[in-house]
């Protein structure tokens, strides 16, 4: 039976490359010279006939990118922003009704499908749909005229400037870029220094909050890995990526919050347009003809999705998905009585009088060091190596520890902060000190000393 790490192996192979048949298993050989050969064609064969894989004259290329499956204990355990419930109960609003089923009009308005391609950008994607909608809704409300919902598919083209050939789909200038978020999550939160592929949600968020977003037309997003320049055209057409950071300004959300419940998630979906979800996913997701729901988990879990929910059914007990996946037809969907086992933390955006609201009930915390180090809050390991944030309720005590990574490169072994959380916002540095670099002392070769002592003997060299 093939372990897995063989299988790892095998998945990491078909979605960096286009991995021909013949070429990956010689390379299984080198690597894992153990491994039954009849047992990975086996596997191989079990992933076309399921539908992960296809296999077109001998090259096999993957159908549902994934990132890493998620660890949604930890997700859920966090505190990375301000609870829903406790902002709406502080104001007064309480368990008011809301409609049994809702699914944001504004999806009439977006494109026919989004497409990732062939890339693991999920995160940017499902930043990018939620906050093309809510601006839709923005443009809804001020009465100005909507965008036709179009798609100019995909499609391959190599522009003035550009070295290779970018193959991408063309939607409306107001259509927000997943490339500009997916590339500035990963900087965010140290993901590019780590993995070749993919992000963390919880990066893409308070990177939109505190930098902002960028249109599509001015970032483009490219659906193979092969040519997905970084801020192309905006950085052909002269402009710098300070100037880029800047132009982002003007599409930031005012702050965002967090749930675990089905039905608070719900909630926020109607109460605020969209909300954003982490979803494990398990290897019979495709049992329903990649159409509606997904069925209810079995198997393993194969992978972790970025969503962004735009609808739901309370009496069905479902939340609808507008995707990322050009094959799944129309919205894609989680059920509650799955909810449990597949979904992590719910993020729901929240406006300027909720976030008032918010600073009176909780202490913000930000957390930065000037070295890679592991940060411990309250027992819990983080993701993060430089900086952070954290929201934590006002006057509950806390401890954070960073360890650095290179210890050998800094004096301290590592730093402990014990703090109560006090007033809106509490910023606090973790300064290690540099080893200096000593000059190392070069003993002379028997050879240079006889030269040395030769020379010495000349007047000259005396001077």
């Amino acid at each position: 039976m093939l372990t897995n790490d063989i299988k790892s192996f095998i998945w990491q192979e078909i979605k960096q490359n286009k991995t021909k048949l013949s070429s990956l298993l010689p390379l299984i050989q080198r690597y894992y010279p153990a491994a039954n050969l009849k047992e990975v064609y086996d596997y191989i064969a079990d992933l076309q006939t399921k539908g992960f894989i296809e296999i077109t004259d001998g090259f096999i290329k993957v159908k549902f990118f994934l990132n890493p499956p998620i660890d949604l204990e930890k997700l859920r355990k966090g505190t990375n922003f301000y609870d829903y419930d406790k902002i709406r109960i502080a104001q007064g609003e309480g368990a008011v009704e809301i409609p049994r089923r809702w699914i944001n009009p504004m999806v009439e308005h977006m494109p026919d499908y989004c497409d990732q391609g062939d890339r693991g950008t999920c995160v940017g994607w499902s930043m990018a749909i939620g906050l093309t909608i809510l601006k839709l809704m923005k443009m809804f409300m001020k009465g100005d005229p909507l965008p036709v919902s179009i798609n100019k598919h995909r499609f391959r083209e190599t522009p003035d400037k550009l070295p290779c050939a970018i193959e991408r789909e063309e939607y409306f200038d107001e259509f927000i870029s997943p490339e500009y978020i997916y590339t500035m999550a990963r900087r965010f939160g140290g993901i590019d220094k780590k993995y070749a592929s993919g992000a963390y949600l919880t990066d893409s968020v308070p990177y939109v909050q505190k930098v902002g977003a960028m249109l599509e037309k001015d970032c483009w997003t490219s659906l193979t890995p092969y040519c997905a320049p970084f801020l192309y055209p905006w950085s052909w057409r002269g402009m710098t990526e300070d100037a880029a950071h800047e132009e982002a300004g003007c599409l930031k959300i005012v702050g965002y919050s967090q749930t675990t419940s089905f039905d608070t998630f719900c909630r926020g979906i109607y109460e605020r347009g969209v909300a954003w979800i982490d979803v494990n996913i398990y290897e019979n997701y495709m049992d329903g003809g990649c159409v509606g729901c997904y069925p209810f988990p079995r198997g393993e879990c194969v992978g972790g999705h970025a969503q962004v929910a735009v609808g739901y059914d309370l009496d069905k007990g479902e939340v609808y998905i507008f995707g990322s996946w050009k094959r799944w037809k129309g919205l894609q969907g989680i059920r509650k009585d799955a909810w449990n086992i597949v979904a992590g933390l719910g993020l729901i955006p929240i406006d300027i009088e909720m976030k008032k609201v918010a600073e009176k009930l909780y202490t913000k915390v930000y957390v930065t060091s000037n070295v890679d180090v592991t940060f411990d809050v309250d027992g819990v390991r983080r993701d993060e190596t430089r900086e952070f944030s954290v929201a934590f309720e006002s006057g509950s005590v806390h401890e954070i520890i960073a360890t650095p990574i290179s210890s050998m490169m800094v004096v301290e072994p590592r730093q402990v902060w014990q703090f109560e959380a006090v007033g809106e916002e509490i910023h606090h540095d973790f300064p290690f000190t540099p080893v200096e670099p000593s000059t190392p002392i070069v003993e002379k070769s028997w050879i240079a000393k006889i030269i040395e002592s030769i020379f010495k003997k000349f007047s000259w060299f005396r001077k």
